[in-house]
Order: C-alpha cells, then sequence, then structure tokens
C-alpha cells in the first residue's frame, strides 16, 4: 500500500503541482498522508529484502528449503536493518522538517520573532537558512510598515504597502471634507513656556485628535504649527464624507471639554472637491490634497475666533450632511472670507443636548 501511493505520488507530482498553483493558499485535501518515516521504512525494507533475496539465491546450494530459509533469514535480518536505518535518518529529516513546520505555525499567527536552528549544511539546513531569511524579509516589511505608521498616516502606509507608490501618484479629483483644527491662544501661551512644555502639550494633544479622526473614517494630512488639517472621503472614499467629518469634530469637542484647563480649539469643516494625489518631487512626495475647498476649510476655522463656536461649518457641509440630526445646527450672520469676494453663510454645531448660544 505504502509503495503503491508513493510511486502513484511521483506519476502525479506534475499534476499535482499544476493543481497545487491553481489552488493559491486554499488547502488541498489529502486522502492518503504518507508520513518521511513511512516512506523511509519502506524504500530501505524493500531494497534490503530484494538485496537479501538475490544474495541468498546465490549463495549456496540451491534446495527450495535452503534457498526458504535464507529468504527468511534475508527478510529478517533487512527488516531490523531498514528499522535501525530508519531510526538514524528520518531524525535527521523530520526533526528539521518539524522545526519548520513549526516556525511557519507561529508567523501564521503573526510571531515574527521566531527562528529556525539550522543543524546542518544539507539541503534541509539550506532550506533552514532560507527560511530564516524570509523571516529577516518579513520583520523588514514590519519594521517599515511600524515606521510608516508613526510618520505616515496609516491609512496611506497601508495603500503603499498593498499597492505601491503607483496607487497614489496620479491625481484625481474627488469630493472630501476638510476639516480645520487650530488651538486658541497658542502664541499667547507658547511665548511664556518652554519649547519642552509646548511640544508636549500639542503632543497630549493630537494623541487625543487623531485617533478620534481615524476613528471616524479621516485622514490627517498634515500638522500645520499648532493645528493640522484632516480629511474624510480620500484616500479611502466615503459617500458619508461630511457626517464623518462632523462627528469627529462633535466628540473632539466633547472630550476636550472634559480636561479642564486643557487646550481650546477651533474648527472649521468645508465640503466640496479637491485633487488628491502624491505632490512633491526629487523623491519627496507626500499623499495631500490642494483647491479651494481646502483653503475656505481654514477661513472657516479662523471664523470661530469671531463667533467664539467651537465648531462652524460652511452651508456646502451643511448642504451634505445625511444625519445632520446629530448636532445643534445654529446659523450665523454671513461674514465675509479673506480671499472671499463675497461673505459666506457659517453654521455653530455643537451637541444636539446642547444649546449653544445664540449670536447678536
Amino acid at each position: 500500500m505504502g509503495m503503491r501511493a508513493m510511486l502513484s505520488e511521483q506519476m502525479l507530482r506534475p499534476v499535482l503541482a499544476d493543481i497545487s498553483t491553481a489552488a493559491g493558499d486554499q488547502p488541498i485535501p489529502v486522502r492518503v498522508r504518507i508520513p518521511v518515516t513511512q516512506r523511509m521504512f519502506v524504500v530501505t525494507l524493500a531494497i534490503a529484502i530484494v538485496a537479501g533475496t538475490v544474495v541468498a539465491g546465490i549463495v549456496g546450494p540451491h534446495t527450495v528449503a535452503s534457498l526458504a530459509i535464507g529468504v527468511g533469514v534475508s527478510i529478517a535480518v533487512a527488516v531490523s536493518i531498514a528499522g535501525v536505518l530508519v531510526l538514524l535518518l528520518t531524525r535527521s529529516v523530520t526533526e528539521p522538517v518539524r522545526d519548520l513546520m513549526s516556525a511557519a505555525d507561529r508567523i501564521g499567527r503573526g510571531d515574527l520573532d521566531t527562528w529556525v536552528p539550522v543543524t546542518g549544511s544539507d539541503d534541509l539546513g539550506v532550506l533552514a537558512q532560507s527560511f530564516n531569511t524570509m523571516i529577516s524579509g518579513l520583520r523588514e516589511r514590519d519594521r517599515i510598515r511600524a515606521a510608516f505608521g508613526t510618520y505616515l498616516d496609516p491609512a496611506i502606509a497601508d495603500l503603499i504597502l498593498t499597492s505601491g507608490n503607483e496607487a497614489l501618484a496620479l491625481g484625481q479629483e474627488v469630493e472630501v471634507t476638510a476639516l480645520f483644527l487650530d488651538v486658541r491662544g497658542f502664541t499667547g501661551y507658547s511665548e511664556h513656556r518652554p519649547a519642552s512644555e509646548v511640544v508636549a502639550m500639542l503632543n497630549d494633544l493630537f494623541g487625543i485628535v487623531v485617533p478620534i479622526i481615524g476613528k471616524h473614517g479621516g485622514h490627517v494630512d498634515k500638522f500645520v504649527g499648532d493645528g493640522l488639517l484632516a480629511v474624510f472621503g480620500a484616500p479611502q472614499p466615503h459617500r458619508d464624507h461630511a457626517d464623518r467629518a462632523l462627528a469627529a469634530a462633535l466628540e473632539i469637542a466633547r472630550t476636550l471639554d472634559t480636561r479642564p484647563g486643557g487646550p481650546q480649539v477651533g474648527i472649521g469643516l468645508n465640503s466640496g472637491p479637491v485633487v488628491a494625489g502624491n505632490i512633491g518631487g526629487a523623491g519627496r512626495f507626500d499623499f495631500t490634497v490642494i483647491g479651494d475647498t481646502v483653503n475656505v476649510a481654514a477661513r472657516v476655522e479662523s471664523a470661530t475666533r469671531l463667533t467664539g463656536d467651537a465648531i462652524l461649518l460652511s452651508e456646502q457641509t451643511l448642504e451634505r450632511l445625511e444625519n445632520a440630526s446629530m448636532a445643534t445646527i445654529t446659523a450665523r450672520p454671513t461674514i465675509p472670507l479673506r480671499g472671499k469676494s463675497e461673505t459666506v453663510a457659517l453654521y455653530a454645531a455643537s451637541m444636539a443636548a446642547e444649546s449653544p448660544p445664540e449670536s447678536g
């Protein structure tokens, strides 16, 4: 049975290779699985029996009885020798294979700190060394991903690592909601404090703000001094980008309100078309969005200093809200924005349970 199965496997190996290639990472069901130990025992036993039978047939008298005895003795000796050889040989084969299987299983669970011992200079030793080289490459990729996540928005890092930088190379026009956030009174604050304290305050603030933006599907486009620009709808498109941006703004304001004595911020929202893509040159590129929509968001945020509101949104954002009931929306008088020839309608947003102050 074992010999027949092995011979069939050898003849069908090209077909099995094609099936495995077509199946990819899908497991292939196997009716008969022959361990390496059994394979070696069958082959060694067959060789020993054949050799012993031939020797028994050549040496000595050729009576039927003597031939039967010789063959019987040869088979007994062959079985003993085969057993010893299998015990000696299979350890040198199966133990490295088990090490590889165990390491592959740990890697499949995400443990990249594993390592395969190289116990010989044979083919299995070369295979183990190649496996370790592969693990080193996976560790390096994981390190790069972690570094990308530190210096790039994780959404951009994942897009680059999965699709390549070409996915961002071509600019495209998309509709987004831009969120601009700025710290109130930052100039006066920073003038009377050491640089280390200023940086610590900003890092603490952004440590709160950035996860909230990511939670609602936004992408931090850039940090601008004591503020930041976040985009909802790029690089990952979201039909409800305006709702996501407003929900993030409300959560940021609510979270900061629970920290008495902490920094106060103004948030401006504006929606519309932008050009999104890799911008830069000489080997240095950043994914960003450009266009009047972004500029107006910054102007809307500046207007929070005039109205006293924590959150202001433009009429373009209000019109795109699918769930405006999440907030109390209060119209503010139209005001001129720098860079705009006409006055712009603005709206204050606060949590639905709150009542924002009426403007005069």
